[in-house]
């Protein structure tokens, strides 16, 4: 009898369920009362899972499940819109954040702050040229604090989450 669980595809439903759970994160942190108070703020909780995934496995792991949360999230929710912000900061937080991992003086929590930071600064320069109004710049420090509480939040759940995921 053959059996079809290799190693690999461990790995690609393992991976898979990452993307589901991502999304279903993503969803579920629309009713958080952030967004409330300051629209188009989320918490990125579904962020937990990318940099999970960045250091269990690597980068470009790391950044296939960011494109494919922002592809299922835009065909679910139908907001094209929210493609653009959503990809572009995903990808530079995911690259960045993939690329400090490896700094032995940062901890998962440094790492996710970092991503945080780069997260909404990329948004924030999306939203420039998309609506071509320096405006958007007067909200960057309401966004840019609430980004780094939630990565520093983040981060130490990204920290728990890996101790016990490698057994420790």
């Amino acid at each position: 009898m053959t059996t079809y669980l290799t190693d690999k595809n461990k790995k690609n439903i393992f991976l898979s369920l990452c993307v589901i759970i991502a999304v279903c994160l993503n969803f579920f942190e629309g009713i958080i009362p952030v967004s409330g108070i300051f629209p188009g703020i989320k918490v990125g909780i579904s962020n937990i899972v990318v940099m999970a995934v960045i250091y269990m496995f690597s980068l470009k792991e790391g950044l296939l499940l960011t494109f494919l949360k922002s592809i299922f999230i835009t065909l679910l929710s139908g907001n094209v819109t929210s493609f653009l912000y959503s990809i572009v900061g995903g990808l530079m937080s995911a690259f960045l954040m993939g690329v400090l991992k490896n700094n032995k003086n940062l901890s998962p929590i440094g790492v996710s702050l970092s991503g945080s930071f780069i997260h909404i600064t990329s948004q924030i320069l999306v939203a420039y040229f998309v609506i071509n109004s320096s405006a958007v710049f007067y909200y960057y420090p309401f966004m840019l604090l609430i980004s780094i509480i939630t990565g520093f939040i983040n981060g130490i759940i990204v920290k728990m989450l890996l101790k016990f995921l490698r057994g420790e």
